[in-house]
């Protein structure tokens, strides 16, 4: 979903539809499910998911602004986990980010 992503934001910048993004994306190959799963018996987020929401909230999101000319329009794409993970984000009393596109994948077995 990355690469789609990035590829969509470059054609749409340069066809003038849509403004210059900078896109990040972290590697979860091997950490997705320590990261974005959540406790199943109460909802809430893990330690380690905690970790990884502030990581995202306090870090990345702080280099960014402080690293590159930016604009306070920030979205959130998440896939799968990830994609729950970013209502945790929404549920802050001052939401920070503007925008977000979520794809929970369900898959049907046919026999």
């Amino acid at each position: 979903m990355f690469d789609v992503y990035v590829g969509n934001s470059v054609l749409f910048a340069a066809k003038d539809k849509a403004p210059k993004q900078i896109v990040v994306g972290i590697s979860m190959e091997k950490t997705r499910k320590k990261d974005t799963y959540f406790n199943l018996d109460n909802g809430r987020l893990t330690a380690s998911n905690s970790a990884f929401y502030q990581f995202v909230r306090d870090e990345v999101l702080s280099y960014m602004e402080r690293t590159y000319r930016t604009s306070p329009f920030i979205s959130f794409i998440g896939e799968g986990t990830s994609a729950n993970l970013i209502s945790y984000y929404l549920q802050e009393s001052t939401p920070y980010i503007n925008s977000y596109y979520s794809q929970l994948l369900t898959w049907v077995i046919v026999i």
